[in-house]
């Protein structure tokens, strides 16, 4: 198996951010809780005039102040924020959430880190973003049911990542403007390579899509809930032809093991 963890912006190295490839729109109502995620660059005594914005993440809307996201990428927001500002221009980096349909931009107030979470490894890769207030036509719904039966289940990943748009006889990594999905399914993670509480994603028979360098922390949908966070995946499938991918999609933080550390921080 081959993971691979590093990306790059400007001069700093960071985990890769997962995009989906290959997946659709998302309807627009069903899935009205994921937001963009990322660092935006204004003037410290102008902070509406917007100088630069870098989007590396997506999260899940919660309440109307707090958003679920993966641990690393509030780890990347942080480093990218020390480097963004210009020097002499008297910017300020600031962490922002937009929404997709709605354009708006959002500060964030504060992060927090599940206080296990181990860098390198992934493990425990989950984090609560708190900011000013989101207004969205629905919040998401964590779901109860325990991870562990989840194995042969059909789940939605989604996010604002990376589609195939055709180019000659090859293909264009585009940034869509609306929000994807691509559906998979749940298979048991190899104890070789993954040794801490995850859930591993395959891909769909007959189907392609897989999850590219852009959009981590996005939302892993059963339809009993919000089931996962995506934290890990591929990325040189990314670059690949349809039939040339690994049927492996990517490996996602549970939610159901932390859900008492998410209600304790957002209450």
């Amino acid at each position: 198996m081959y993971l691979v963890f590093l990306f790059y912006l400007g001069s700093i190295s960071a985990v890769k951010q997962l995009r989906i490839l290959g997946g659709g729109n998302a309807g627009d109502n069903e899935i009205d809780y994921v937001l963009k995620m990322g660092v935006k660059e204004v003037f410290e005594d102008k902070i509406d005039d917007i100088l630069d914005v870098n989007y590396f993440c997506a999260c899940s809307v919660l309440t109307k102040s707090w958003c679920l996201t993966a641990a690393h990428c509030v780890t990347y927001m942080r480093q990218v924020k020390d480097y963004l500002p210009h020097e002499g221009t008297g910017s300020i980096a600031v962490g922002v959430l937009t929404h997709g349909k709605q354009n708006i931009s959002i500060n964030i107030v504060r992060c927090i880190i599940h206080p296990t979470y181990h860098l390198s490894s992934h493990r425990n890769d989950i984090g609560l973003v708190n900011s000013d207030p989101i207004y969205v036509s629905a919040e998401a719904r964590l779901s109860s049911v325990d991870f562990g039966s989840l194995t042969g289940h059909q789940v939605e990943v989604v996010g604002y990542g990376y589609a195939n748009f055709s180019f000659g006889n090859g293909y264009l990594l585009g940034e869509p403007e609306v929000l994807q999905s691509l559906k998979t399914v749940v298979v048991r993670c190899p104890r070789e390579s993954v040794r801490f509480v995850a859930m591993c994603l395959a891909r769909m028979c007959g189907t392609h899509g897989t999850t590219c360098p852009g959009d981590s922390g996005g939302p892993v949908v059963h339809p009993s809930g919000v089931v996962g966070i995506m934290s890990m995946g591929f990325e040189p499938d990314c670059f690949l032809q349809d039939h040339q991918r690994s049927h492996s999609v990517g490996i996602i933080t549970p939610v159901t093991p932390f859900i008492d550390w998410i209600f304790s921080n957002i209450q």
